[in-house]
């Protein structure tokens, strides 16, 4: 049995076209979240080893639309210009997953990962799928 702690910071952007424009908008995305979990490490196989892992935490994101690129921008309800937008969202979050992996000697390991992890909103539930390829140190 092992205890796990992640920190996850990500960050995107991107322009998307706007009908009846020739201008495009662009758009950023930020988010953090932190997490504590348990697990269980199975090694078979002399080298290969496998583990379930359950997650609990709290992300926090936000979404930034900027309209500076157009001729002629959206207004607010006050019939003002606006240039920029931004939404956030924050929520709990419960994460399953597991990964398996080769380790390559006392230290160095190759592993793949894969999570499926549930946002809790106040107004829905949302999903997230994960899947990546690892290196990672650690004592056996």
């Amino acid at each position: 049995i092992f205890v796990t702690g992640q920190l996850t910071y990500g960050a995107a952007s991107s322009s998307f076209a706007v009908e009846r424009s020739t201008s495009d908008i662009s758009a950023s995305s930020r988010l953090l979240s932190v997490s504590a979990g348990a697990g269980y490490h199975w090694a078979f196989w002399s080298r290969y080893y496998a583990a379930p892992v359950l997650r609990v935490g709290y992300q926090s994101g936000n979404i930034t639309l900027s309209y500076e690129n157009l001729l002629t921008k959206p207004v607010d309800l006050d019939g003002q210009e606006v240039s920029k937008r931004a939404f956030t969202a924050n929520a709990p979050l419960l994460g399953f997953g597991a990964f398996g992996g080769y380790r390559m000697n006392e230290t160095l390991a190759a592993e793949f990962h894969t999570e499926y992890e549930l946002l809790f909103f106040s107004n829905r539930v949302s999903a997230q799928v994960f899947f990546g390829l690892a290196m990672t140190m650690g004592l056996e």
